[in-house]
């Protein structure tokens, strides 16, 4: 089982003799590494110091594969968009993909911030560009145990949640998406820049979508700028199997420090699809009568109908949880918002259990209304270690 020796680093910003010396360095002293990956923002103002290495004056010392624009600013240094060579050696990858090197090794990558409406621009991501990067990656896999890297310019949303190790004092801008995109995919490693930052998360545990078989973890690192003056870390060195190639007992141990995945709720949904869908969605109307066929079955169904036992109506007025009902506890109630409100349990498993509740009635989380789980969410809840 051969390994690939991989460096990451975070935003260049245009610091490419100090990114690429760097890299010769580590390859005089620890042997030649197979690729280069760069997460975060490549250039900076202008593409003016890359000039050098487009004449043949400098070199890149080894096969280098960036991400694309973060701002609209910088679409303009991108001369095809779609990815393509800047010079030799080095690579835009593209706006979002999956990228298979000759070793085996499957790179899974997205260019740009989240987009804020669904309005295409070269520098944002949509829905429709994290589902296409999840199809790439599982499209003819009959057994799909994962990527082996996933490389973001955003953070994913809630990395932090579970981490008790967690010592970085930043908000970071997560994406949703992100979030959903590594839940899917289960990249071994998932590299990030922008923040600034060097942050390695405790291995987290990929939620297992059959709830049986058991699942690899994955390892989030977030790297700060080239060359930074406050010396955070921007550079990771590291060597990996292609995960198609380990074995079972490799892939699956776990380690002392490992956690359960962040991600919950609708980031762990199979479809992005089903953030908007509602139930009546899933359903075919049964009962068309464009042909004679479909009457014929209308009249049976009608004729049974009679004999069918009617489902129980529910009670609005036997619902404790009701704030319109006679039996409601109020005492119990701490605010009350738009769409929801918050009420201490009535009997709590821990000291301070709180309830978030619906102020209308809703079948399941995945059935909310959009209104309603934009507020829940809005509660500032947070795990308490």
């Amino acid at each position: 089982m051969n390994k690939v020796k991989v460096l990451v680093c975070g935003d260049v910003e245009g610091k490419f003799q100090t990114l690429f010396s760097r890299v010769e360095n580590i390859n005089k002293g620890h042997g030649v590494f197979d690729l280069l990956l760069c997460v975060g923002n490549f250039f900076g103002d202008t593409d003016e110091g890359l000039e050098p290495y487009r004449n043949g004056k400098l070199t890149v010392p080894i096969p280098t594969y960036i991400l694309g624009p973060c701002s609209a600013v910088q679409v303009a240094l991108y001369p095809h968009i779609s990815g393509c060579e800047l010079c030799p050696n080095l690579t835009y990858l593209g706006k979002r993909g999956l990228f298979t090197s000759s070793s085996g090794l499957k790179l899974a990558y997205v260019s740009g911030i989240e987009a804020e409406s669904d309005t295409l621009s070269h520098h944002t991501f949509t829905d429709k560009d994290i589902e296409s990067v999840k199809n790439a990656c599982l499209r003819g896999q009959t057994n799909f145990r994962g990527v082996d890297i996933l490389i973001t310019s955003s953070w994913p949303k809630d990395i932090m949640l579970g981490d008790k190790g967690c010592s970085v004092q930043i908000e970071p801008n997560g994406s949703w998406l992100l979030s959903w995109l590594a839940a899917q995919v289960k990249p071994h490693y998932h590299f990030s820049g922008q923040e600034g930052v060097y942050f390695e998360r405790a291995p987290y545990r990929n939620h297992s979508f059959s709830g049986s078989t058991p699942e690899h973890a994955t390892r989030f690192i977030a790297l700060a700028k080239v060359g930074n003056t406050l010396k955070h870390k921007w550079l990771y060195a590291f060597s990996l199997a292609p995960i198609d190639q380990m074995s079972t007992t490799h892939l699956y141990q776990e380690t002392t420090d490992q956690t359960d995945c962040p991600y919950t709720g609708k980031m762990l949904h199979p479809s992005l699809s089903m953030k908007q869908v509602r139930p009546s969605q899933f359903f075919y109307d049964m009962d068309s009568l464009t042909d004679e066929g479909n009457q014929r079955k209308k009249a049976r169904k009608d004729n049974k109908q009679q004999h069918k036992r009617q489902p129980p109506k529910f009670d609005q007025e036997s619902c404790w949880f009701c704030l319109a009902s006679a039996t409601v506890e109020k005492h119990l109630v701490i605010s009350v918002g738009s769409e929801s409100y918050l009420a201490l349990a009535k009997g709590g498993m821990v000291p301070d259990h709180v309830l978030i509740l619906p102020v209308g009635h809703h079948q399941s989380l995945s059935t909310l209304p959009d209104a309603v789980e934009e507020e829940i969410e809005k509660y500032p809840l947070r795990t308490v270690c």
